[in-house]
């Protein structure tokens, strides 16, 4: 197969290779919002795009299946709530309500599945317990945590870039229970107004890396 720009419009471009078969039913899993705040373009971005790709299938003549799902448990969210005397489930609705209008609005289909979080917790109890069982992850101080150590390398990065990144994105490295930095919250263990459900290492909550 080889396609090319019509001379004019841009420089001369070749595109090469085979055509690969179309899978029906196609399977498409898109990573969802944490919904505590309205949508952005970042949003908007992601979404347009899984969609145009799920076009693109159906073109091709494959039945689509897609999947994304609602991260509505998460110490973003319930700080959010918090701030504006909601409760954080309640308030999760609320922005998801938000959301679908913005989808609806630039014409995103709706997904096949939109799992959320709060409603897999026994799913993420049974997780985190296999990885327990495994040797790969812990229990400490009521929350579990999944061995990390090895996963920089995987990724290419080195571990000071590795611990930089977990840190940008509100994890953190300097948690005392872990064995490890780069070691991350699969459970967390619920004080006080958290959100929390009954496991076996006591009332707590998904971490975000299982959601």
């Amino acid at each position: 197969m080889e396609l090319s720009v019509p001379p004019g419009h841009t420089d001369r471009m070749r595109l090469s290779g085979s055509a690969l078969p179309v899978v029906s039913p196609a399977r498409l899993y898109i990573c969802g919002i944490t919904p505590y705040d309205v949508t952005h373009l970042g949003h908007a971005a992601t979404f347009v795009w899984a969609d145009a790709v799920a076009a693109v299938l159906r073109l091709a003549g494959a039945e689509v299946v897609t999947c994304r799902n609602v991260t509505d448990v998460d110490d973003v969210l319930t700080r959010a709530a918090l701030d504006r005397g909601r409760q954080f489930d309640e308030f999760a609705l609320e922005q998801e309500f938000l959301f679908g209008r913005d989808m609806a609005a630039l014409r995103v289909r709706r997904p096949t599945h939109e799992p959320r979080a709060r409603h897999h917790v026994t799913h993420v109890v049974q997780l985190a317990g296999a990885l327990v069982a495994t040797d790969r992850a812990y229990q400490r101080a009521g929350s579990v945590y999944f061995r990390g150590a090895q996963v920089a390398a995987l990724a290419g990065l080195d571990r000071e870039r590795a611990a930089a990144l977990c840190a940008e994105y509100g994890d953190a490295p300097d948690d005392p229970h872990r064995d490890d930095p780069l070691d991350v919250a699969v459970w967390r263990a619920s004080t006080g107004t958290e959100p929390g459900w009954p496991s076996p290492w006591g009332r707590g909550r998904p971490g975000w890396h299982l959601e």
